[in-house]
């Protein structure tokens, strides 16, 4: 089968999957847009699909995450990122133009998608090796792991009163008012 062959029977696969969700009335509320805390290394082992090139796409679940930023965002090309987008429903798309790498507890190194605010944000006040709060939305799974978009961080030593229960509650109430 051809390159192109492929790329066209995933996409068909995706927007099927797609159709079944959105058909059951699967969609994301936003009061119930809430930032599920999640263990990166278990996330990681959760998420990872078998064969190359199988993709489940998720419906932008929100989740927060805490791991050490590796590597500054760099600019890559970033077209299957805006199809997940747009497949989950997320509307406005975001503009995506940036992958970063982070580090979890037990020494796992993931690519994560960076939102163009946020890569602006922690260009200018995140180092790398520093730990963070990384607040993203889960787009889909592929054979390396979960693919999440990353749209805001808090580092770690921000988030002291309270512990991350407490400044969750802050920034979900910032950002879905009631």
């Amino acid at each position: 089968m051809r390159p192109d062959g492929r790329i066209m029977q995933l996409l068909l696969r995706v927007f099927l999957v797609a159709v079944f969700f959105l058909s059951a009335g699967f969609a994301l509320a936003e009061d119930d847009a809430k930032f599920r805390e999640v263990d990166l290394d278990r996330f990681v082992e959760a998420g990872t699909l078998g064969p190359k090139g199988n993709k489940i796409i998720k419906i932008a679940e929100p989740v927060v995450f805490s791991a050490k930023m590796k590597r500054y965002p760099d600019k890559k090309e970033m077209s299957y990122v805006y199809t997940a987008l747009q497949i989950a429903g997320v509307d406005p798309v975001p503009e995506v133009n940036h992958r970063m790498f982070v580090e979890s507890k037990e020494g796992r190194i993931i690519p994560v998608y960076v939102e163009k605010q946020t890569v602006k944000k922690i260009n200018g006040g995140l180092e790398e090796e520093q730990e963070a709060y990384f607040f993203g939305y889960h787009l889909y799974n592929y054979e390396k792991g979960p693919a999440v978009l990353v749209v805001d961080y808090a580092p770690v030593g921000e988030s002291s009163s309270g512990g991350l229960k407490g400044f969750l509650r802050k920034w979900q109430k910032w950002l879905w008012p009631r």
